[in-house]
């Protein structure tokens, strides 16, 4: 399953929001808390680079795809 997560990071690299579009991803709720949980357990993220410091928030969209065996 494929699970379409969208979240955004202040630039001193916490978490401000994570979601999960659900319109586009898997419906398998296991799935959806594993990817939304990776994204906030991998925090604290790296500090914003200086060419990027005047952005206070970035927001990414990414697509965790899982293959169960």
């Amino acid at each position: 399953g494929e699970i379409y997560l969208t979240f955004t990071l202040s630039s001193d690299g916490t978490v401000d929001t994570v979601a999960v579009n659900e319109e586009t991803s898997s419906a398998d709720a296991y799935l959806q808390t594993i990817a939304f949980d990776s994204v906030q357990e991998a925090a604290p993220y790296p500090p914003f680079p200086e060419k990027l410091k005047g952005h206070p928030k970035l927001s990414f969209n990414v697509i965790i795809a899982f293959e169960l065996k």
